[in-house]
């Protein structure tokens, strides 16, 4: 399948679990050791991007704009990653305050939706648990600002508690 817009390739990332709609907590869903191998399938794009991790129970949206909003202003070309999003998945992942050209998100789910496969066949991890939305999600703004040659990024934590 391939993707016209980024609305259909989003589309596509939510065909997987989502944690995030299911409303039940369950401490199996939340591990990185999926991330991980997700991140470790794609070449860590994740890597070689500086990066401020906000954190918190109050606040991380706003803290995380402001920021961005920062180094933006100090001529840095900022990724920042967030969420929910209110209208559109684009709205989680941004470039100074801005959506990305359509093309950048469409090729970095393109390039997971080919990839995938392999990685589920081949990472014990994986096949034991496949990833969810969420998961997908992140590696998509980590592909991303990395298509888009990031100066920096500003990620609001996702996982909650122990994890973040």
């Amino acid at each position: 399948m391939s993707f016209n817009t980024p609305a259909e390739a989003f589309l596509w990332l939510q065909s997987f679990y989502n944690a995030e709609k299911s409303g039940v907590y369950d401490s199996r869903v939340y591990r990185l050791d999926r991330m991980t191998a997700l991140l470790s399938g794609f070449d860590d794009p994740h890597r070689g991007i500086p990066a401020i991790h906000i954190a918190g129970s109050k606040g991380k949206g706003s803290t995380a704009s402001i920021t961005a909003s920062i180094l933006t202003e100090a001529g840095l070309k900022t990724g920042l990653y967030t969420s929910p999003h209110l209208v559109d998945y684009r709205e989680r992942i941004t470039l100074n305050g801005v959506f990305f050209p359509d093309n950048i998100y469409i090729d970095s789910i393109s390039l997971i939706q080919q990839r995938l496969p392999a990685l589920l066949e081949s990472s014990a991890t994986l096949q034991q648990s496949p990833p969810t939305v969420f998961e997908l999600m992140t590696l998509t703004a980590f592909l991303v600002f990395r298509a888009a040659s990031c100066d920096a990024l500003v990620l609001e934590t996702g996982l909650g508690g122990r994890l973040d």
